[in-house]
């Protein structure tokens, strides 16, 4: 049976909600894609934590996970 692995290294203050730009690196069969994006919109004065929104980026919810859809359509599972 084949284990994958899943690295994720954070600081800690990453957990406090704010405005933040953030980078998704994906490593998938020797390509390497980036994904740019942020938290909060002009739409709210509040804005979520980066691991909020990367949780979001990776759920079930398709008006939120942005990155689960794009690595979707490029055949990575």
């Amino acid at each position: 049976m084949r284990m994958d692995k899943i690295s994720v290294r954070f600081r800690g203050d990453i957990l406090k909600s704010g405005f933040w730009i953030y980078v998704w690196k994906v490593t998938h069969e020797e390509k390497i894609y980036y994904y740019v994006g942020r938290t909060g919109d002009s739409s709210s004065v509040n804005a979520a934590s980066p691991m909020s929104r990367w949780t979001t980026h990776i759920g079930n919810n398709k008006k939120g996970n942005t990155l689960k859809r794009h690595i979707t359509s490029l055949g990575i599972n």
